[in-house]
């Protein structure tokens, strides 16, 4: 079983993982993935349906292999082994982003949209887990706002300052007549914070204790397959790990994938903002 994930799957993995599913299993590289709540099929010429796997061979530590890791340890006792180029947990985008997480941002796209309002949900649950608490991952709600800036405006519409005392992170005294308004983007029914890399660290952690998940420094360079079955993933360093699934979860980084990589500026403020 050879699954490819990207960013915008992760809580869609998590569904697939924390369900009772039936696999249809290509031999060979995978032409196609269709998935649902309910089901998840990759279909190809010859196919077979294979009881779940034992162990799972996870390429890439971000919040997609930690995630399908603690959900297939968590509901289902299976044990994975993720693998990352450095060794360590979430240490490309997922360790590294702000954490926004935003319910209904995404409404506009329905199929994307219920991803979105899922993996609120998910976060949110995780958050309420007494193996996590909202502490562990510093999870929080928080309120959204937009500070509307005109390079043209200098001068001539500057909003009050009862208005910017509104907007939590904006000081008076640092804004100049370039900003001409704010706008409420969401309250604490819709918005909320999560440290990612925390939130990796005790997914993973979390897998490890439940299932013995491990954690192994390398690159995967192709599956394994022996009499048309897939037993295992080769390291670019000529490694072998026994498994029989392999998930592909290196977002942008996956060949087979084309992403955006973006850039992320987290910006330390001397006092807890909260918005």
């Amino acid at each position: 079983m050879v699954l490819i994930a990207t960013a915008l799957s992760a809580s869609l993995f998590s569904l697939i993982c924390r369900s009772s599913l039936a696999f249809t299993v290509t031999v060979g590289r995978p032409t196609s993935i269709r998935a649902n709540t309910s089901s998840a099929t990759m279909a190809s010429a010859s196919s077979a349906t294979p009881s779940p796997p034992k162990t799972v061979v996870i390429a890439g530590g971000g919040v997609i292999g930690t995630s399908t890791a603690y959900y297939l340890a968590k509901n289902h006792g299976i044990k994975s082994v993720v693998v990352d180029p450095t060794g360590s947990i979430a240490p490309a985008a997922s360790g590294k982003a702000g954490g926004f997480l935003a319910l209904d941002w995404n409404d506009h796209t329905p199929p994307v949209g219920r991803l979105a309002r899922r993996s609120f949900a998910l976060h949110a649950e995780l958050a309420s887990d007494e193996n996590f608490g909202a502490d562990k991952i510093m999870y929080r709600r928080l309120t959204c706002a937009a500070v509307i800036v005109d390079p043209n405006a200098s001068g001539t519409g500057k909003p009050s300052g009862r208005k910017l005392k509104e907007v939590d992170w904006a000081q008076d005294d640092a804004m100049d007549d370039n900003v001409v308004g704010m706008r409420p983007l969401g309250d604490e029914d819709t918005i909320a914070q999560v440290h990612p890399k925390m939130l990796c660290d005790a997914l993973f952690g979390d897998a490890k204790a439940t299932a013995g998940c491990d954690l192994v420094k390398g690159e995967v360079d192709s599956p394994i397959y022996e009499d048309e079955k897939l037993v295992g993933a080769k390291l670019k360093d000529g490694t072998t790990i026994a498994g029989d699934a392999l998930l592909y979860a290196t977002g942008p980084w996956t060949k087979q994938v084309f992403g955006v990589k973006y850039h992320s500026v987290l910006v330390p403020t001397p006092r807890v903002l909260t918005q």
